[in-house]
């Protein structure tokens, strides 16, 4: 019994991981800009994925994190936010520089490539990647 459950969840993440592996590879800026520069490539490396992120400011190489949640792909790098002030509809006068930035910036896969929602609104103000001054970074893949 015990070896039947641990073949279905053998099965169940291998399959996990293949079905992962179309999303492998080289993706850029939609709009190539000098002033929004991104190219991000997903790369299999001891069974793990791994990004790399280029800029005009970085080039960051680490461990990615893909999942899926309602039929949909996000691929998470561990990468702190440029900006970020939180609900400032609560704040008062002042901003509270001390307060942490989040960590992990998500990118939604869609059938072009993938799309990050960069920038807040004016209740809820952030930056993710400073390097470009865009509300939603598309990037194609090549």
């Amino acid at each position: 019994m015990m070896r039947k459950h641990f073949f279905i969840l053998l099965l169940f993440i291998s399959t996990f991981a293949y079905s992962q592996k179309f999303l492998l590879g080289k993706y850029v800026s939609e709009e190539p800009s000098t002033s929004c520069f991104i190219e991000l490539t997903l790369f299999e490396k001891n069974k793990k994925i791994w990004f790399r992120l280029k800029t005009n400011n970085r080039n960051i190489v680490g461990k990615a994190k893909i999942s899926k949640d309602e039929g949909l792909y996000y691929v998470t790098l561990p990468i702190e936010w440029t900006e970020y002030e939180g609900d400032i509809s609560r704040n008062s006068e002042t901003v509270d520089m001390s307060k942490s930035k989040p960590f992990g910036i998500q990118f939604m896969y869609d059938n072009k490539g993938l799309v990050l929602q960069n920038t807040g609104n004016a209740m809820n103000y952030y930056v993710k990647v400073g390097e470009c001054d865009e509300k939603y970074i598309h990037l194609k893949r090549e």
